[in-house]
């Protein structure tokens, strides 16, 4: 592999993780632990935009609907199952929830 090849890429591979580094230090603790394992930044970006990038009326419905119809399997992990309720909240939060009745309370 010529050295131009190595060199591009070693600049790449640094951009991309301190893209990471930013993008994961401004998220909360659940979207960073859902997003840590991510290999690029570009996936990162690729899976907010699919949560996060259509602020419609169905968008936030579906979140509604998994809170709402989120069961806990036996023998499953508490812990991942909080993660994803938390995931389903921050995703309401972040589309703007205008009637704060409707989320249920949790505590």
């Amino acid at each position: 592999m010529p050295q131009a090849l190595r060199d591009a890429h070693r600049r790449w591979h640094k951009a991309n993780e301190m893209a990471k580094c930013y993008m994961l230090a401004s998220m909360s603790s659940v979207l960073k632990h859902q997003h840590s394992a991510m290999e690029t930044a570009a996936v990162i970006m690729t899976n907010l935009v699919n949560l996060f990038g259509t602020q419609n009326r169905t968008v936030k419905s579906q979140a509604f609907r998994g809170i709402m119809t989120k069961t806990m399997k036996e023998g499953s992990s508490v812990r991942q199952h909080v993660l994803e309720m938390m995931s389903h909240l921050n995703q309401i939060e972040v589309l703007g929830v205008d009637d704060r009745s409707r989320v249920p309370k949790l505590l």
